[in-house]
């Protein structure tokens, strides 16, 4: 990797962590909590200022960032610790990280369309001979679901035709004002790479940015629908993301496919030659379109994967704070700090194999 995407990479991943743990912070000082330090970066302290109870760091490494609350992780008698209030307020300060990074998506997302295109489920065209024709589908036809799953953005139909191949699908449809349901079975043509791809035979509605060079082509998209786009791809990645845990477990991918900071500096990388073998006056402005969207599909992602059930994550976190609401007393301190141990050991040793993974992609 240049020293460029390096630093790129890390950028991204300390933007997204630390966006979370801004929603950790809101929602700790919205619920009366003590918030001890707020820290950008992990490792030695180049940098801090005390405001008020809370110490603002900046650290040596850029590899995310922390929001340190009182009682946390021990018991604490103190009415502004973390331990000492009501579960739902706890729950709430749990949450605010993975929403911070969900609206951090639309944000990214909004910047995207704006300077790209996007693309609704709104069908203009239907490909003579295939699949969507023979199954009755007309132009006009706004996709709504698909055999069940509700279509937010018009990417998650190809993304959900690559699951089931040549499966049968249901596909639900408007048709003025009206539900429409049919059954199709999707066609494959190879890419150049060799991989089938799966398609309908349709072809959808195309909107450009208010800053896209393609401004004059197609007609422009407005804020509403710009926002209501950002909004459909944040929940279209977010799907992906579950697909792909869902997959995990049912041993349809191999965890071998799993990328981390490693193969996303890879990924950088790969963005940024392409992007300079580009015209000159273009590469910069292809490659930050390309980070931004990274920096999207990866927060959706954390989002995702921070409400699992892994103590040690907000998800674990959230789960014991459920328990203890329906009994009514928390469980044992030291008890529930083994877990999270346990659960922080898993994540770190998964970190590794992931590692591994990208190390040996590169050699």
């Amino acid at each position: 990797m240049t020293i460029v995407s390096t630093i790129v990479t890390l950028l991204i991943f300390t933007v997204i962590v630390v966006v979370h743990e801004y929603g950790h912070f809101v929602a700790a000082r919205k619920n009366g909590i003590m918030v001890e330090e707020f820290a950008v970066g992990m490792g030695p302290v180049i940098f801090s200022r005390k405001k008020g109870e809370t110490l603002y760091s900046i650290r040596a490494f850029p590899i995310g960032g922390f929001c340190k609350m009182l009682g946390e992780e021990d018991e604490s008698d103190d009415p502004r610790s973390f331990s000492s209030k009501k579960v739902w307020q706890r729950i709430v300060v749990c949450m605010a990280g993975v929403v911070m990074n969900f609206l951090l998506a639309v944000v990214l997302g909004c910047i995207i369309i704006s300077a790209t295109s996007m693309r609704t489920p709104l069908i203009t065209d239907v490909i003579d001979g295939n699949p969507a024709q023979i199954a009755g589908i007309l132009p006009g036809d706004r996709i709504l679901k698909i055999d069940g799953k509700k279509i937010w953005a018009h990417d998650y139909v190809g993304h959900y035709l690559g699951i089931v191949g040549s499966n049968p699908v249901e596909i639900v449809l408007e048709r003025n004002g009206s539900r429409v349901s049919t059954v199709l079975t999707p066609y494959a043509e190879p890419l150049s790479n060799g991989v089938l791809k799966y398609y309908m035979g349709v072809i959808v509605e195309n909107k450009v940015g208010f800053f896209s060079n393609e401004k004059g082509e197609y007609e422009t998209a407005g804020f509403a629908e710009t926002v209501k786009g950002a909004f459909g791809q944040s929940l279209f990645y977010v799907s992906t993301v579950i697909d792909g845990v869902s997959q995990l477990f049912q041993r349809k991918v191999d965890a071998d496919d799993l990328l981390g900071p490693i193969g996303m500096g890879q990924i950088v990388d790969s963005g940024l030659r392409e992007a300079v073998q580009m015209e000159e006056e273009s590469a910069m402005r292809d490659f930050t379109i390309f980070a931004v969207r990274l920096a999207m599909l990866l927060s959706a992602n954390l989002a995702v994967m921070n409400l699992l059930p892994i103590p040690a994550l907000d998800g674990g976190r959230i789960v014991f704070l459920i328990i203890e609401g329906v009994r009514r007393r928390p469980i044992d301190p030291e008890k529930e700090g083994w877990i999270h141990l346990a659960g922080f050991a898993l994540v770190m040793l998964l970190g590794i194999l992931v590692a591994f993974n990208d190390i040996r992609r590169i050699f």
